[in-house]
């Protein structure tokens, strides 16, 4: 198998790529409280997948398109390697 083929986009590819996307990659942004003793506290943002992000009880502020970007990326090239391994 040669790198066109092993990189070449299926259907199964992109559709596993986008899945393990949405599970694993943290890019959405949510905003959680902290509670302060002494004085108020600002927000913690933290990055979340976007399920985690859609469950949690946070507001979503955002999101972060690097992330998403660089997630989708890898979690493509995780399901060519493991296509690749099938075969």
């Amino acid at each position: 198998m040669d790198w066109k083929e092993f990189l070449k986009p299926t259907k199964g590819k992109i559709i596993s790529a986008l899945v393990l996307t949405l599970i694993l990659v943290p890019f959405v942004k949510t905003e959680m409280q902290i509670m302060c003793i002494t004085e108020p506290c600002n927000p913690l943002v933290i990055h979340r997948p976007l399920l985690l992000g859609l469950l949690s009880i946070s507001e979503i502020v955002g999101v972060s398109s690097g992330y998403l970007i660089a997630g989708s990326v890898i979690s493509y090239l995780i399901t060519c390697l493991f296509s690749w391994f099938r075969k």
